[in-house]
């Protein structure tokens, strides 16, 4: 185990990334350093932020009263751009261009002249995410998009689609994406596994993850394609054993009497003994370290000690 820390405020994990030598914890109001004695507080922001991530030495803060930039050095403010509309997500694609989804406005992306330039004229947007493999994933609240950075070229996968571009349902809450270009479609009560380009067939559909009616809070990619699911009702390990691409639609694969993903106490995560008893509601991989958040606290491990 790396280190522990103490979380004081109430507030929801939003983001855990790596500013040069620090590494940032982002909540809903606040940007936490995490260092070797606990949390430093860096910016405490009067409005609630939904995404985060960094982009040409600037910590870009999706928020719900516009999408506001810091300089990493510093951590002052350099420019408001959408000072009125809530982002609800951010990313960077392959080629190190900004990509803002708006809530009611449509998705853009940040050009050259570091104006901002609208690519999907589409209202109710959730998710954001971009993969190696050169596209921008979109969930909302029709559906899913595919922009190919490389040409802008759209594809839609929704629940009246064609075969191969089909989902079980058009509210698409939150998308994870992983190194090799997986893409994981979290809606409200289904779970699909997109595998990357080199994969034609349809796309695998979940009921469930551990047990019926659970919410999937977040979803943590780990070497050659296993994953850890953090979810309302428990942590559970999903080998790439698991993930055989002849699963057919709404085969429940983490139905108890089909155990294919394996359920993981605090214990098991290298927690510390005074975190044992909490819930871990948020979890992110940076680098080779995984950090793990209850509402009482947090610690990192790194994955080769964890498996």
């Amino acid at each position: 185990m790396a280190h522990s820390f103490t979380l004081v405020s109430p507030d929801a994990t939003i983001k855990i990334l790596k500013a040069g030598k620090r590494t940032l914890l982002i909540n809903e109001h606040n940007i936490y350093t995490i260092q070797k004695n606990g949390l430093a507080r860096l910016l405490a922001l009067g409005t609630a932020i939904t995404d985060a991530t960094i982009h040409e030495n600037d910590l870009i803060i999706a928020t719900n009263t516009g999408l506001k930039v810091y300089d990493v050095t510093d951590f002052k403010e350099k420019k408001n751009s959408f000072p009125k509309e809530k982002i609800s997500a951010i990313g960077v694609d392959v080629l190190n261009r900004l990509w803002i989804a708006t809530t009611t406005k449509g998705c853009y992306m940040q050009t050259a002249d570091n104006d901002f330039e609208l690519k999907l004229n589409i209202a109710g947007m959730y998710a954001l995410k971009c993969s190696a493999d050169s596209n921008i994933w979109i969930g909302t609240n029709i559906g899913m998009y595919r922009i190919a950075a490389k040409n802008f070229e759209t594809t839609r996968y929704a629940e009246e689609g064609y075969s191969g571009y089909e989902l079980p349902d058009n509210i698409v809450e939150q998308i994870f994406t992983d190194q090799a270009s997986n893409v994981w479609v979290v809606m409200p009560d289904n779970v699909s596994f997109k595998r990357n380009n080199d994969y034609t067939g349809e796309i695998p559909s979940y009921d469930f993850v551990g047990v019926k009616n659970n919410e999937v809070r977040t979803i943590v990619a780990l070497s050659k394609s296993s994953y850890i699911f953090i979810t309302a009702k428990g942590c559970y390990l999903l080998p790439s054993s698991s993930l055989k691409e002849e699963h057919h639609h709404n085969n429940e694969i983490f139905a108890e009497n089909n155990t294919h993903a394996f359920e993981l106490n605090n214990k098991q995560l290298k927690c510390p003994q005074n975190l044992e008893t909490e819930p871990i509601i948020f979890a992110e991989k940076v680098a080779q370290l995984i950090y793990f958040i209850t509402a009482k606290g947090g610690w990192s491990v790194s994955e080769k000690n964890l498996f």
